[in-house]
């Protein structure tokens, strides 16, 4: 079984859709009582401070966990989750991404990015610059669209009720479904529905196990057609809070983005598309 997340990144150039992104990473790290690292990129000097970017302690003021006068401290002691901001010091930020784990000496268990609106991968993520990350490192990376729903932004409640699975032969489908489920049961959620699609005919729908949770419900959904629509409009049909693709990332998750359905459906989806290499 894939070890689960507990230390997320959260590359961000400061931007609205930043922020959004921002939100999802910390309510995954209280859920999961793990620790949260905000990497800011860009290019150095250009008169960003970290006064810019909305607070740890007011957004969690905001959302009724801690008082308006809490210490730094209360963080820790009273939510259980650990948090650092990080600046990179190079302009590129896929070589700050990959730094990081090495300078801090953190493995990074996910990376949480913003989509920056209907772009798809984040501008900075160019392929020029994606090589090295690539080579480096083999994450999960959940893309935040800016009109996701899957947090709320006054409270940091998680809606998490239908989770959309594509799958099909191959990368192993097991390997998602046994993912969400763990990731599921580490954040404490329940009354989540999952919903296995395969595009195809509904006789070669792969051969999988179904979770045995009673706090998990599981459904099979065949369709034909274009992947790439069935999996958008399924996810809008049945308002799908996350999308969970495995993806093929024998190289890094970069490499399993580009050109592949999986990037095509990110670059288009309106909730957080979580990939998966494998």
């Amino acid at each position: 079984m894939q070890k689960l997340t507990k230390t997320l990144l959260h590359p961000t150039d400061f931007s609205v859709g930043s922020e959004v992104a921002f939100k999802h990473a910390l309510s995954m790290a209280i859920a999961k009582k793990g620790s949260l690292n905000i990497l800011h990129v860009g290019d150095l000097g250009s008169g960003t401070h970290w006064q810019d970017f909305p607070g740890i302690r007011e957004t969690l003021n905001k959302w009724g966990l801690l008082d308006s006068d809490a210490k730094r401290t209360e963080v820790f002691e009273r939510l259980g989750i650990k948090v650092e901001k990080v600046e990179t010091h190079t302009r590129s930020v896929v070589g700050g991404i990959a730094n990081f784990g090495l300078i801090h000496k953190h493995e990074i268990d996910m990376l949480v990015l913003s989509t920056a609106g209907r772009e798809g991968i984040p501008r900075w993520l160019e392929p020029s610059k994606a090589e090295r990350v690539a080579r480096d490192i083999r994450v999960p990376a959940l893309f935040v669209p800016r009109q996701s729903q899957m947090i709320h932004p006054t409270d940091g409640h998680m809606n998490l009720a239908n989770i959309l699975i594509p799958i099909d032969h191959s990368p192993d489908p097991q390997y998602a479904i046994d993912y969400a489920v763990k990731l599921l049961q580490e954040m404490n959620v329940t009354g989540c529905n999952l919903q296995l699609l395969h595009v195809g005919k509904d006789i070669s729908f792969p051969n999988v196990e179904m979770p045995t949770s009673d706090n998990i419900g599981c459904e099979k959904i065949s369709l034909t057609g274009d992947t790439v629509h069935a999996i958008l409009s399924t996810a809008l049909n049945q308002k799908s809070s996350l999308i969970i693709m495995a993806t093929h990332g024998h190289d890094g998750f970069l490499d399993a983005l580009r050109g592949s359905t999986s990037e095509r459906v990110l670059r288009d989806a309106v909730c957080p598309v979580l990939a998966l290499p494998v």
